[in-house]
């Protein structure tokens, strides 16, 4: 990605060899067990099934969403904030606009990770709302309508809360978060090891990692220590 060197007639070209490395991703496996009795099933007046694999997938998502927190808060510190409960204005502004993301600025993929709280307290700091989403859009589910100086925001519970040390706005490139996953989530249906109690066991299990191929295009607003 360097600059074009000038070079005179019948000289050599410059040697352009950009740094790389290999990345390595380890699986995790992680797993659920949910044990039902044969009573539960038969006499409940909905499809209990259904129900727990609904909860199940939100379990699914959440882990998800934790794992990859996790590593985005390996990431870049883009801004130390001057408060432990509080953000000033101006700060965010300082997340976007800094010099290590200045090389992905033009990136598709630049969003916010935070909690809605912190969403709600970084409205409260400015009175000119252009800088915000549609009106309306906030909180009606569509993809892009909820914004911060342009750029969308994902929500999380995962995302830490507003707190002394706490990286509580990830900012960045997304598409240099590396993800890998088992083949798929894996699933067992077993009637038979609790058989003498009367109980199925549900059991799943799914193997992520997630790794940041560079620290520099995804990072934090990290408030004080104190």
């Amino acid at each position: 990605d360097g600059e074009f060197v000038s070079a005179a007639e019948a000289n050599q070209f410059d040697q352009d060899a950009p740094a790389v490395d290999k990345l390595s991703m380890t699986l995790v496996k992680y797993t659920k067990r949910t044990l039902i009795s044969k009573e539960l099933l038969q006499d409940t007046g909905i499809n209990i099934l259904s129900h727990i694999q609904y909860r199940v997938g939100l379990g699914w998502g959440k882990t998800i969403n934790s794992l990859l927190v996790a590593e985005a808060e390996t990431g870049t510190q883009y801004k130390r904030g001057g408060s432990t409960t509080a953000i000033a204005d101006g700060e965010i502004e300082d997340v976007v606009y800094n010099s290590s993301l200045a090389p992905y600025l033009d990136s598709p993929n630049l969003a916010f990770v935070m909690q809605p709280p912190t969403f709600g307290v970084i409205r409260k700091i400015s009175a000119n709302a252009r800088v915000y989403g549609p009106s309306g859009g906030e909180f009606s589910g569509q993809l892009g309508q909820r914004t911060l100086l342009e750029y969308p925001v994902h929500f999380t519970g995962k995302a830490d809360a507003i707190a002394a040390r706490a990286k509580s706005v990830l900012f960045g490139a997304w598409e240099n978060m590396l993800y890998r996953e088992g083949p798929s989530l894996e699933f067992l249906y077993d009637p038979y090891t609790r058989g003498d109690y009367g109980q199925d066991r549900l059991l799943w299990f799914m193997r992520w990692d997630f790794e940041l191929a560079n620290a520099l295009a995804v990072g934090y607003f990290e408030h004080d220590l104190t």
